[in-house]
């Protein structure tokens, strides 16, 4: 794909030999039927623009610096030109670097015989983190969670590989996005509830997890939460924003975090709650 800066010498030879091709007629019809100067008329897209040379012989720099900067001698809109050129060359599988046209071009490159070497250039570009995949907003752009389907992918073909190693190694120790995550909850009291047991929301990602609890006094209770409400549930992105989950807990274990004042009417006290991973415990005598 040619870039902006027209380094001829990245050029592939199909466009070397279709630029050949037209400036060798372009200069044929010159020397054999114009004395002087001439001009020459691309079309693309329904509109047409052309290109004027006072001499009737051409300079192959000339031409290619004329076909890609679409200039010419007359008053014609000059983003117009280009759009036909780039129109032109589209046709024939050539885009402008960067650009949508090209972006949108390389989407549909399916990897074959003919194509596997460009592909694994360009997944080298993301294993690198160059070029459009630099480092930090490499996944900034991802709206849902295919990145980790692909990690899945990769962890089903190769397990051993260097990427699942670590990933393996960051959720043993609880590091990076594997940190332990504090969330916001509103707790009612439920006296049908039996202590160290917590109801939320059904469909929640919270619901049959253990976590901690603690109120602004900094009280710490161990729940289950292993009872569903038919209540609207929370995403996990919004819980992360900020938005509390509603949480039930058992008349003792509210004595426990806020004290006798602890009642039945209560409306609703604001907390954090520590999920923890499946299998693991809440104790809270560890912290």
């Amino acid at each position: 794909m040619p870039t902006p800066g027209h380094d001829f010498g990245a050029w592939s030879p199909k466009l070397f030999g279709l630029i050949a091709v037209i400036v060798g007629i372009i200069v044929l019809v010159a020397i054999l039927y114009r004395p002087g100067g001439f001009s020459v008329v691309a079309k693309g897209s329904g509109s047409s623009i052309e290109f004027k040379f006072d001499e009737s012989r051409i300079d192959l720099g000339e031409m290619l610096e004329r076909l890609l900067s679409a200039k010419a001698d007359d008053g014609a809109d000059s983003a117009l030109k280009r759009r036909i050129v780039s129109g032109v060359l589209q046709a024939h599988n050539f885009y402008q670097v960067p650009s949508i046209e090209a972006a949108t071009a390389l989407r549909r490159v399916e990897e074959s015989d003919d194509t596997r070497e460009f592909v694994r250039a360009v997944r080298a570009m993301l294993y690198d983190l160059a070029g459009p995949f630099s480092r930090p907003a490499t996944f900034m752009d991802a709206r849902d969670s295919r990145v980790l389907d692909a990690i899945e992918d990769l962890y089903q073909q190769q397990p051993a590989s260097p990427v699942v190693a670590k990933l393996w190694e960051r959720s043993l120790e609880l590091e990076g996005v594997f940190t332990a995550r504090e969330v916001s909850v509103l707790i009612r009291e439920d006296k049908n509830l039996r202590t160290g047991s917590a109801a939320t929301c059904a469909g929640s990602m919270l619901l049959y997890k253990e976590g901690l609890v603690r109120t602004t006094e900094d009280r710490l209770v161990g729940l289950r939460l292993d009872e569903a409400r038919p209540c609207p549930s929370i995403s996990p992105e919004d819980l992360l924003a900020g938005k509390p989950a509603k949480l039930w807990v058992s008349t003792a274990d509210m004595t426990n975090l806020v004290g006798e004042a602890s009642s039945a009417d209560r409306k609703g006290i604001d907390g954090k709650l520590i999920p923890l991973p499946r299998n693991l415990t809440a104790d809270p005598s560890r912290h």
